[in-house]
């Protein structure tokens, strides 16, 4: 996939019939600054040992909080068994420029936009029955949607 989004499906036969999620459009370059992480919640951790123990409860709270403005939000009653959040803090845009060396295209990308940053999250949760995806994004914080020369 291209940074510049397309209708599905495509007339890519490998991705024609792929479920696709995408928690922000764009070419995020992370080399250059700026982490990923993610962590997993399952709340299934056994209890016999006490750290295990402790592990499990900060999970299933975890969950917990999740499911809960699920609930409020869907006016359902969601309980999540599993969870995956994954973050992008502070991550920069793809430097098109010097990844393609052609000047005429991209000419538009400036240091300024370069060095800007944006910070986003995905959450998947289910209950194995029924799956949510959750995107966060920091409130008037988001400095750069693609690369600078389509705004030029």
């Amino acid at each position: 996939l291209f940074w510049q989004p397309s209708l599905f499906p495509t007339g890519n036969q490998n991705i024609q019939a792929a479920n696709v999620f995408a928690a922000y459009w764009a070419d995020v370059d992370n080399r250059v600054g700026g982490t990923v992480r993610y962590q997993v919640f399952t709340g299934s951790e056994a209890e016999s040992a006490n750290n295990r123990q402790k592990k499990a409860t900060e999970e299933r709270n975890q969950l917990d909080i999740i499911s809960e403005y699920i609930s409020k939000s869907q006016n359902t009653n969601f309980t999540g068994k599993w969870a995956l959040l994954v973050e992008w803090s502070d991550v920069h845009p793809f430097d098109h420029l010097s990844f393609f060396n052609s000047p005429s295209s991209f000419e538009g990308e400036t240091a300024e936009f370069l060095n800007s940053t944006n910070t986003f999250q995905a959450i998947i949760i289910t209950d194995v029955f029924t799956t949510y995806v959750i995107y966060t994004y920091k409130c008037g914080e988001l400095e750069w949607s693609g690369p600078d020369f389509l705004h030029a």
